[in-house]
């Protein structure tokens, strides 16, 4: 097992994370997991959630299973493709960066 660790700046994170302090999921995508991924029409690419464009109930059946977009892929696709990292540890610094960590 590899410990890796990364700090991400205050800077590069959302408002909306900032202030919902969301689960934190990594996906670990192999070369042949972009090319199943992007056959399967799931588009990789850090977004912003829809939930947050939601205005009404129905607009939010989708929660009711847990998982949506990039996760349900990453959960349905098997380990050759994706690995799903969630245990990852994550520490405010003083200078306001966070420190990630996570076993690979």
């Amino acid at each position: 097992l590899a410990h890796v660790r990364f700090e991400v700046p205050r800077a590069s994170v959302p408002d909306w994370a900032w202030r919902t302090h969301p689960p934190v999921v990594l996906l670990w995508v192999r070369a042949a997991g972009l090319a199943s991924a992007a056959a399967a029409g799931v588009d990789l690419a850090p977004a912003e959630p829809i939930w947050a464009k939601c205005r009404r109930w129905r607009q939010l059946e989708f929660l009711k299973d847990g998982v949506w977009a990039q996760l349900r892929w990453a959960l349905a696709a098997p380990p050759s493709d994706v690995l799903v990292l969630d245990a990852v540890e994550i520490e405010l610094l003083e200078n306001g960066a966070f420190h990630v960590a996570v076993w690979l």
